[in-house]
């Protein structure tokens, strides 16, 4: 069992290193719908916002331009990919941890 999660941590170890860029928040899509003169409306086109947290816990949002929104998403994807990895490592390294706390020493 022990050998199968060190197997498993240093395979999630070279995963997480094969990623790449990454980001951590959500791609948003926005239109501004803004009043005329007249009184009749009219509605902005799209436009993108990638909405994250900050280095000091606050929401941030960045525009991000139509022609960058493939990237971006990918980003995202892998950011996620990289959360999952991180969770089940942990998991993985607490079980281990926790069967070398309980052996004897001889």
């Amino acid at each position: 069992m022990a050998d199968t999660n060190e197997r498993r941590i240093s395979e999630l170890r070279e995963k997480a290193g094969r990623l790449g860029p990454m980001l951590d928040g959500c791609l948003q899509i926005k239109r501004n719908r803004v009043a005329n003169k007249d009184g009749s409306e009219h509605m902005s086109p799209e436009h993108y916002q990638f909405q994250y947290r900050g280095p000091d816990g606050k929401q941030r949002w960045k525009s991000i331009p139509r022609k960058h929104c493939a990237e971006v998403r990918r980003m995202i994807a892998r950011g996620r990919e990289y959360r999952r990895i991180e969770r089940e490592y942990a998991a993985l390294v607490t079980e281990a941890t926790l069967a070398d706390v309980g052996k004897k020493n001889a």
